[in-house]
């Protein structure tokens, strides 16, 4: 099951390599967020 959450703070570092990571269309789930740099992600999240 797939559920979202809050952004958790202190795990910055393991969420920005995930969703840097992860392909731009896995199974039909877009990912704007694929190949952003570090300091894009601290701003925009």
């Amino acid at each position: 099951m797939l559920y979202l959450k809050e952004i958790n703070y202190d795990d910055i570092e393991k969420e920005y390599l995930f969703v840097r990571d992860m392909p731009i269309d896995e199974n039909g789930l877009t990912n704007e967020w694929y190949g952003v740099s570090r300091e894009d992600f601290e701003k925009k999240r």
